[in-house]
């Protein structure tokens, strides 16, 4: 019951705080005090099984990746490639069928890809998980954010 609740709640306030992040063009600087990074993905690993969980915190997190940055996101103890095996190995694996963890999970890693196309450790850990990402285009072939996120992770 503990882990329910804990979900639950990690989810309610990872909804919460993307819409904050959506609907407010400052709401990345409000957060920048907070750690946050770290938070949601620790949440993301007490809760892997939980597909909302992991859903809204690639969402979170896709908000507060960078389009330009350091290896180390500010803020943050993980870097880039710490953050792509997180979503590969916590939603895209365990959260194969759901086709919407498969979408966010994919939006995040082709952020991350995009955000940080030098770091080696990220591209060594996407040419691991190439395979993860092709299967979940074929088990999703007709999600166009799925094919189109799935399709920039490869490329790069």
């Amino acid at each position: 019951h503990t882990c329910q609740i804990i979900e639950d709640v990690f989810s309610k306030a990872c909804y919460a705080l993307t819409t904050l992040l959506q609907n407010d063009p400052h709401g990345v600087e409000y957060m920048s005090n907070y750690n946050l990074i770290n938070i949601i993905v620790e949440g993301m690993r007490i809760n892997n099984g939980g597909a909302t969980a992991q859903r809204l915190g690639c969402a979170v997190l896709w908000h507060l990746v960078p389009v330009a940055k350091p290896e180390k996101i500010t803020s943050s103890n993980y870097t880039t490639a710490e953050i792509i095996d997180i979503v590969v190995n916590y939603s895209m694996i365990c959260h194969l069928d759901d086709s919407s963890v498969q979408k966010y999970s994919l939006a995040l890693l082709a952020k991350c890809v995009i955000a940080d196309p030098d770091d080696r450790k990220s591209l060594k850990i996407i040419h691991e998980v190439n395979n993860w990402v092709i299967l979940s285009m074929k088990v999703h072939p007709y999600e166009p954010y799925i094919m189109e996120d799935g399709c920039t992770v490869l490329l790069h």
